[in-house]
């Protein structure tokens, strides 16, 4: 697993280790910060990637300056418990290298709309195109 994919998962233990410190519930953070709990709970869990926006927001919640909030590591063992949590949700884990940690993922497959919905939008377009076409002539 890349440095990349897990330290939204480091960030998100960081986030919750100083919200704990603080003494506060998710609850307490989202209505300090302005966020919704679900949101915030996405984010401790590593499956939210936060915006610079939202980042300072939540350090001025926690009172504390935005590079506290970001000084995280992202360290072997994480990774390990972040794939091993990755395969008990059943996803395929590509194995743990140099290789793979210096690589930037393809994009996904945009998925293609069946060849039937581009003739129907083909179709649709030269009948509207036909319609025009009459009107106008009436018009004349």
């Amino acid at each position: 697993m890349a440095f990349i994919e897990a330290a939204p998962f480091a960030f998100g233990r960081h986030l919750a280790k100083l919200r704990r410190v603080k003494g506060w519930s998710q609850e307490k953070l989202a209505l300090e910060s302005g966020m919704a709990r679900s949101y915030l709970g996405g984010i401790e869990r590593g499956q939210r990637n936060v915006s610079l926006k939202n980042l300072v927001k939540l350090a001025k919640s926690l009172n504390i300056p935005t590079p506290v909030l970001m000084n995280f590591s992202v360290d072997e063992k994480l990774i390990q418990a972040k794939m091993q949590s990755l395969m008990l949700a059943g996803a395929t884990v590509p194995p743990l290298s140099e290789k793979h940690s210096n690589e930037v993922c393809a994009p996904r497959d945009r998925r293609r709309r069946p060849e039937s919905m581009d003739a129907q939008n083909r179709s649709m377009r030269s009948a509207l195109h036909e319609e025009d076409s009459a009107y106008d002539a009436d018009k004349s």
